[in-house]
């Protein structure tokens, strides 16, 4: 019997055990674990990241503190846990002390186009305009070349010639250490007058005690050299002319187009600079006063040159835009009789009443014994005649009758006369204005307009408010 055949063999995969609960729990902590550790190591390396910035960026305010704390504030060191928890914008301002020291420590020359002068205690209030530049001392002697070129010099203040980098020539005055008020007054009112016959102001200097001030260079000398100087030619007509009206036209911007009006109060021959076409410009603002539109006066100390002062001004301290005129109206003399103030018994102003025969001469244009006889009798008699008529109008002694300065160029210019008013009638009585206020300087010495010139006070009365009415809104070109 045949013994039975062995089933043949066949092969079945088994089944997957299931993994054991132990296994897969280590396999779950050991990623996790590693997942944890790198996010440590993440932060770690991140808050070393920032501490290192932190300290390359408060290292240099720190050392700049260092450096100047003892000079400066006397102030201890913070200490590096107290600068780490200090607020982001404390320490901007630490970043900022670099700079700041660094610019303390620039020389003038480096430093050549700042915006604002330093402040100290002498010039703490000096103006400061826009568009005008701020010139270093050293900048200034280099242009003077050390103020070798004088060109004029006074009680106050010198005046030189230099000329600046780009070839522009300009005038330096360099006022007397005391001078503040006349410096801080000149400069605030040359940055708001922009006038062909007026002085442009082109910088100022207030560095190291300093009080300069940079304007055009008007290359024709001054009126008074021109009318009594040594060494010059004769004026002839249409220049006397010209200039006249030149002044004139300086002096109605001033008044009239200015807001608030701006008062000179120091108007002299002196002070009327002359261009190579004897073209006039206003010059030396150091006296000079505002009013506002709704203001009739100043009441203030009285300064001024003596010859030019008006009368009224001289007796009640009271400043208004007929003051300038009086004075303009002395100009107007000299041009015409090409005289000086002193000269003469009485002055020029007496001299000139007693050859002028009012209101006849007015009338007739008869004014022979007045003109210049430098002129040689050439002239245009209707302009010599407007100008005459000007020239009384404006020295009149009542400053209420006195013409306003458009009236003054409008009848330089040909335009109708004057309007009338009482101006003739009360001159037929005489002079009027050549006796008050010059008798009783002559009785009180110490009252004298020279007097108060050199010894004024500074002190001003508050002004008293008033209604005026707005100036035309063009001026004369």
């Amino acid at each position: 019997m045949a013994s039975p055949v062995p089933p043949a063999f066949s092969w079945s995969p088994m089944p997957p055990s299931p993994a054991s609960p132990s296994c897969s729990s280590t396999l779950w902590r050991g990623l996790l674990g590693g997942l944890c550790i790198g996010a440590v190591a993440v932060v770690v390396l991140f808050i070393c990241c920032v501490k290192i910035n932190r300290q390359r960026e408060t290292a240099p305010s720190q050392n700049g503190q260092r450096e100047t704390a003892p000079s400066q504030n006397g102030q201890r060191e913070t200490p590096p846990s107290q600068q780490r928890e200090t607020p982001p914008t404390q320490n901007r301002q630490r970043e900022t002390a670099p700079t700041q020291n660094r610019q303390r420590e620039t020389p003038p020359s480096q430093n050549r186009q700042r915006e604002t002068p330093p402040p100290n205690a002498s010039t703490a209030s000096a103006p400061r305009r826009a568009g005008k530049r701020i010139f270093t001392f050293r900048e200034v002697k280099s242009f003077t070349k050390d103020f070798s070129s004088l060109l004029g010099e006074g009680g106050s203040a010198n005046v030189y010639k230099g000329a600046l980098s780009t070839g522009e020539e300009v005038a330096v005055k360099q006022l007397t250490r005391g001078g503040g008020q006349e410096f801080e007054t000149e400069v605030e009112k040359l940055s708001r007058a922009h006038h062909k016959h007026v002085v442009s102001l082109v910088g100022y200097c207030i560095e190291e005690g300093q009080q300069i001030v940079v304007y055009e260079y008007v290359p024709n000398n001054t009126l008074k050299f021109h009318l009594h100087g040594a060494g010059r030619r004769d004026l002839n007509w249409p220049e006397r002319l010209k200039i006249a009206l030149g002044s004139a036209k300086g002096l109605a911007y001033l008044h009239e187009y200015c807001h608030p009006k701006i008062i000179h109060r120091d108007i002299k021959a002196t002070n009327i600079l002359l261009d190579r076409d004897f073209e006039a410009k206003i010059a030396d603002f150091g006296l000079a006063k505002c009013i506002s539109e709704s203001e009739t006066h100043v009441s203030t100390a009285v300064k001024g040159t003596p010859g030019y002062l008006d009368p009224e001004y001289w007796q009640s301290s009271q400043l208004t835009e007929k003051t300038d005129i009086y004075s303009f109206g002395m100009v107007l003399l000299q041009l015409i009789t090409g005289r000086k103030l002193e000269e003469g018994q009485g002055g020029l102003y007496n001299w000139v009443w007693s050859q002028l025969q009012l209101p006849r001469d007015l009338k007739d244009g008869n004014f022979d014994s007045l003109v210049d006889p430098r002129l040689q009798n050439v002239y245009n008699r209707r302009e010599m005649a407007r100008m005459v008529r000007c020239a009384v109008a404006c020295v009149y002694h009542f400053s209420n009758v006195r013409p306003k300065m458009s009236e003054i160029v409008r009848a330089l210019e040909g335009h109708p006369d004057l309007p009338q008013s009482p101006t003739h009638l009360h001159f037929r009585e005489g002079p009027g204005p050549s006796s008050d206020a010059p008798a009783k300087a002559s009785k009180c010495p110490e009252k004298t307009p020279l007097g108060n010139q050199k010894n004024g006070s500074s002190h001003h009365r508050e002004p008293t408010p008033g209604s005026r009415k707005a100036g035309p809104s063009r001026p004369p070109s």
